[in-house]
Parts: structure tokens; sequence; C-alpha cells
């Protein structure tokens, strides 16, 4: 497509951050926060770590 368009393109590797856990505690709340209102939950690594802090 990059040639098509006539553009340069370069696919690199994200950031290369690990995904923080959680303080599972405050997981279990959440899902029962879920659960208490009949809605499912997933757990999902995040690389984004701010979530995790």
């Amino acid at each position: 497509m990059a040639k098509r368009h006539r553009v340069s393109a370069e696919v690199v590797a994200g950031a290369g951050i690990l995904p923080n856990p959680m303080d599972e505690a405050m997981l279990g709340h959440l899902e029962q926060a879920a659960a208490d209102l009949g809605a499912s939950s997933l757990r999902m690594p995040s690389g984004a770590g701010h979530e995790a802090a």
C-alpha cells in the first residue's frame, strides 16, 4: 500500500513495557461490582501501567 501511494512506512515493535499486575483485592472489588450489576468481567493484561498503580 505504501508503494502504491508513494509513501514510506515502517512497522516497529511497541515500547516493550511489560504489563503491571493490578492489586488482587482491587480486582476482586471490580469483578464483584460488575457481577452485582449483572455484568461480566474479563481480566486482560495492559502495558499502560497507570491503571495498576
